[in-house]
């Protein structure tokens, strides 16, 4: 890995990642906490589809599991999606379980729309036409490609490469010919209407939210979808113009950048200060970037948002031979595991559960995977690189030092906005969060924080009160035993509502 030759894109990043864990004693996981290894600590989001969005399905989902749905625009009409929509709440309401909502933005999606033959075969050193005239299927015509990609022949230029069908197809630009431009075939294959055309190291001038997206949004902001995931992110400007309309709409939607362009990863520190979470979207970034350098971009990534105490989701093929089978490769183990000990909050299907044969078997196989790989981190060293400085960051980095030191079966925290619970989760600890709040809104944008469960309470204006409620908690949630300690965090010792009281509370 230290041998690994960093991208241009890659070293604007590598000041990410350079924070230690400590290895001394008192933050070592005592053996009282030793039966809280099987509580899975890591979010599971699940892509609805047709192969699960019954509410048979659906149910079926949460009970093996899955806490984040996922809708994606890229496919289904906003008629599908409020039906989908509706089962999941009812299926959520009638379980008693706090479920977030993702709507992913469809984005610009640059398509090859026409081909001169069905399964257009290219082959080794072949040179095609492709044009961005819009061209009738299978009709006989001068050019052998047309994309759907509008702006190509001004962003292109002599030597740029064209991956078609995520890479099995590649050209390279040889000129610009009129109204087409001419490419080599560098790696032959079929090509057929509707596959994906990327141009890694191309600048592209299509912006980030299209027509379609503007529209989409509106649906989101009248679902009250709990996160809204942008695609082709490249600078913070992307997400501002998505924020500033989804304030103006009153909508309560957390903004997710999924990183999937180079110009992203050079601009990474500044998406990921306006950005309330990251996707480490690992299909187009393997294909917009050297696929060599994935793995180390998502652990940089992950460490990068657990820094900023900001929910990070890692996507793509995790259990893909799914889609088909009923058991996933050795290797799909090993890369779920890896995304777990980095320190993922949460981990993604799309068409395994979308599209697949075991929808259900893949949340499960996930499930079980993420909880056997939380057993073999040691996540609990603090790092002076946070860029919080707040108090309430210093006074959970002292809480979760002091939950390890006493043993603490549990963290409660008691929280309108969530912010608290996620400077918790930043610490990966061994022992679950428990966020307390009077927000149904919060309680279900928590379900993509690692380690935290949310809990809706009447709202609570005291101390005494709010222990009083944890201990009530602690038996009927079986957090422990008589004599068992809980860390109690909280603003309600203060005159603002800011984190100020660390309680260690022991049930009784």
């Amino acid at each position: 890995m230290s041998s690994l030759t960093l991208a241009p894109s890659m070293r604007a990043m590598e000041g990410v990642g350079s924070s230690t864990f400590s290895g001394r004693a008192e933050d070592r996981v005592p053996e009282s906490l030793q039966s809280l290894n099987d509580i899975r600590k890591t979010k599971i989001v699940c892509t609805l589809g047709p192969a699960c969005d019954s509410a048979e399905g659906i149910r079926a989902l949460l009970n093996a599991g899955a806490s984040v749905f996922r809708f994606n625009f890229s496919h289904g009409t906003h008629a599908s999606h409020s039906e989908a929509l509706g089962r999941l709440r009812d299926e959520a309401a009638a379980m008693g379980v706090p479920v977030a909502v993702m709507q992913d933005l469809c984005g610009p999606k640059i398509r090859i729309s026409y081909v001169a033959a069905d399964g257009f075969q290219a082959y080794l050193g072949q040179r095609v036409r492709i044009t961005t005239q819009r061209l009738l299927p299978n009709v006989a015509c001068e050019v052998e490609l047309a994309t759907t990609y509008e702006q190509l022949l001004c962003d292109v230029k002599p030597g740029d490469v064209l991956l078609i069908d995520d890479g099995r197809v590649e050209l390279r630009v040889v000129e610009t010919v009129g109204d087409h431009l001419v490419a080599e075939v560098e790696r032959e294959g079929a090509i057929s209407r509707g596959k994906g055309l990327n141009m890694p190291g191309v600048a592209l001038s299509t912006p980030s939210v299209t027509e379609k997206d503007w529209a989409d949004l509106e649906w989101a902001v009248a679902n009250k979808v709990e996160y809204v995931a942008l695609s082709f992110v490249r600078q913070a400007t992307d997400l501002l113009q998505v924020m500033q309309y989804l304030d103006q709409h009153d909508s309560s939607a957390k903004l997710i950048a999924k990183i999937e362009r180079p110009e992203a990863l050079a601009n990474i520190h500044e998406i990921v200060r306006y950005a309330d979470g990251l996707m480490v979207a690992r299909g187009d970034l393997g294909l917009e970037t050297n696929f060599a350098e994935v793995p180390l971009l998502q652990k940089k990534l992950i460490d990068l948002c657990r820094q900023h105490a900001k929910p990070v989701i890692t996507a793509t093929q995790m259990l893909d031979s799914m889609v088909q089978n009923p058991t996933p490769t050795r290797a799909e183990v090993s890369d779920v595991a890896n995304a777990v000990l980095d320190g993922s909050d949460a981990i993604m299907l799309s068409n395994e559960t979308a599209a697949g044969r075991y929808p259900t078997r893949a949340v499960e196989v996930l499930n079980q995977i993420a909880t056997a790989s939380e057993t073999g981190t040691t996540p609990w060293g603090f790092s002076s690189a946070h860029h919080d400085r707040s108090d309430a960051a210093a006074l959970t980095e002292a809480a979760a030092r002091l939950a390890i030191r006493t043993a603490a079966r549990r963290i409660v925290v008691y929280t309108r906005s969530g912010n608290t619970a996620r400077l918790m989760a930043r610490y990966r600890l061994p022992i679950p969060i428990v966020a307390v709040t009077a927000s149904d809104v919060t309680c279900r944008q928590l379900a993509m924080s690692y380690g935290v469960n949310s809990l809706f309470v009447p709202e609570i204006t005291e101390l005494p009160q709010l222990l009083s409620k944890v201990n009530e908690l602690a038996h009927d949630q079986d957090w422990g035993q008589n004599g068992d300690n809980l860390l109690v965090v909280s603003g309600l010792g203060s005159q603002d509502g800011h984190v100020d009281t660390l309680h260690i509370h022991t049930i009784h």
